[in-house]
């Protein structure tokens, strides 16, 4: 491995390194090895948002749309938690909606969907690699069903929290809506 491809935690390496890196792996013919050294790359979820936006917009396979809308959900999570912290006051825990407000903020994990833009780019990786490599058709096969399972998972998450979220509307700090109908 070619420690200016990959990263640790003791060693982070900054995404302007790594798209340098791949932009000069590309040109000389080594796009495989950053391919291979996805894996190693900063989460997605560790990166300031500057440099997630640069990485999704380089000339690269990943991340990509997958990681992009679980990024994007992520925020829409926030967004509708942060309505919910909006609706704690007294007068919420007089009527009942901070009861509410509090089962909404528990079923907002913003984490699950940074997990999810992680394991999309590293799904997208494995699976460009079975167009490019001989692959066991069953590897293959379990390679394409996780790749078609993560974006699955993702719109399944995203629908059962938009109930959650439609259900908590009618009880939501009416200051703050708008930013619940985000999520």
């Amino acid at each position: 491995d070619n420690p200016l491809l990959t990263s640790s935690k003791n060693h982070p390496i900054s995404t302007g390194i790594w798209l340098l890196a791949h932009l000069i792996a590309t040109t000389i013919g080594l796009q495989h090895i950053i391919l291979s050294n996805i894996k190693t790359m900063s989460s997605i979820k560790s990166l300031p948002l500057d440099q997630f936006l640069a990485t999704l917009a380089a000339k690269q396979p990943t991340p990509g749309g997958g990681a992009a809308a679980a990024v994007g959900a992520a925020i829409g999570n926030a967004a509708a938690s942060m309505a919910a912290a909006y609706t704690t006051r007294k007068k919420d825990a007089e009527s009942g909606a901070k009861e509410k407000a509090v089962a909404l903020q528990s079923a907002m994990d913003v984490t699950e969907f940074l997990q999810a833009a992680d394991d999309d780019a590293e799904a997208y990786a494995d699976l460009q690699r079975t167009w490019k490599e001989s692959v066991p058709e069953d590897e293959k096969a379990k390679i394409e069903a996780r790749a078609l399972a993560i974006p699955t998972n993702l719109v399944e998450t995203c629908h059962k929290n938009i109930l959650s979220i439609h259900g908590f509307l009618p009880h939501c700090n009416t200051n703050i809506t708008s930013d619940a109908k985000v999520g």
